[in-house]
């Protein structure tokens, strides 16, 4: 059995459907339309479906919420910013798919009161990212930057550090190193970070079937009796415990001098892998910001792509950092203001028809 430390904040849930002999059905969604941008901490999301002796199966990723199923009906609650999807699939009585899986993806943004809100929460003056000159020459030459991530859906997370990564790697006077932790087994599916170079390094984090039902073991409470038992300093602990622990260190022994970067899973993995690259001699911890309501950890430095992120209550309730930033994504602003000349000659348009 295989502990992911990675648990994506999801749901699961099927709804019993009425008879049909439709054997390619698929769900059909009705509300939100396409591009839908959601103010609110709770949609209502209409759906169609054929008929079907059998069910409807749900499933999403980075939604923290409870379902209300209904038949035609499905409310996400407590949805945070950010981008959701929902995916849909008709199943027969036997949990076979009968048709095609139907996604949806949902933006919900911050609304003007949540916004005005935590902007009087975060009044705190802009620090701006800029070296001293003794500072920058006094810098070394080269630095190693360890990841750790999965190699699932390529989300906005992920997309960020690839670009990272790619600027880094033309620094002018600084040579990075890259290494990403993948504490998942081996994958055939192409990964875009070792397409660029970065060397990947696979390591299952692995239990026994026997130990798994013995001890009722879950990715994050095992990972919270590791840090209980590294900071502790007990005995008296099964027999897994310590064998995960050298596990780890072994694992993210080449990150000694380098920095540790992290994302926000929301679990104890991330207290795990902050005390794991302490004991391996990294030189700190970078805790990278990709969702807010993280668990209580000490870090060096966290990051954040927003104000609203990086002084949320959930977040300044539970980290301590001795360095704090806003580095919002790269974009490009430029890009939305209006021309600062008028055009006095009207473009050409040229209209095709055709079949």
């Amino acid at each position: 059995m295989m502990l992911g430390w990675r648990w994506l904040v999801g749901f699961n849930i099927a709804l019993v459907v009425a008879q049909s002999e439709n054997a390619t059905a698929a769900v059909r969604f009705l509300w939100p339309p396409v591009g839908h941008m959601e103010p609110s901490s709770r949609l209502l999301v209409r759906f169609d479906v054929p008929s079907s002796d059998g069910y409807i199966a749900f499933s999403g990723t980075k939604i923290n919420g409870v379902l209300r199923a209904h038949p035609d009906t499905i409310a996400l609650d407590n949805m945070e910013p950010g981008s959701h999807v929902v995916v849909a699939q008709v199943h027969d009585e036997q949990h076979a798919p009968l048709g095609p899986p139907s996604v949806l993806r949902v933006e919900r943004v911050v609304s003007r009161a949540e916004a005005d809100a935590q902007r009087r929460h975060s009044a705190k003056p802009r620090v701006w990212l800029t070296a001293l000159p003794s500072v920058a020459a006094s810098r070394p030459t080269q630095r190693t930057l360890c990841f750790v991530g999965s190699n699932g859906q390529f989300d906005g997370q992920r997309q960020l550090w690839l670009h990272v990564i790619q600027g880094l790697a033309r620094h002018p006077s600084v040579t990075y190193a890259f290494h990403m932790f993948r504490l998942e087994d081996p994958s055939t599916r192409f990964d875009p970070f070792a397409d660029i170079g970065v060397q990947i390094t696979y390591a299952p984090m692995q239990v026994s079937l026997e130990e798994a039902a013995a001890y009722q073991l879950t990715p994050n409470s095992t990972m919270e009796a590791i840090v209980n038992y590294v900071l502790g300093g007990g005995s008296d602990v099964p027999a897994h415990i310590p064998r995960l622990w050298a596990t780890y260190l072994h694992t993210f022994a080449p990150c000694q001098g380098g920095i540790l970067v992290l994302a926000n899973s929301r679990d104890h993995g991330d207290r795990l892998l902050t005390v794991v690259a302490k004991h391996v001699g990294a030189r700190g911890v970078l805790f990278d910001l990709s969702s807010i309501f993280p668990v209580p950890n000490t870090v060096d430095a966290l990051i954040g792509p927003s104000t609203y992120t990086l002084y949320h209550a959930s977040v300044t309730n539970a980290i301590t950092a001795r360095h704090r930033h806003v580095i919002p994504p790269g974009i490009d602003a430029s890009v939305f203001a209006p021309s600062s000349k008028r055009q006095t000659t009207p473009s050409d348009c040229l209209v095709r028809w055709g079949h």
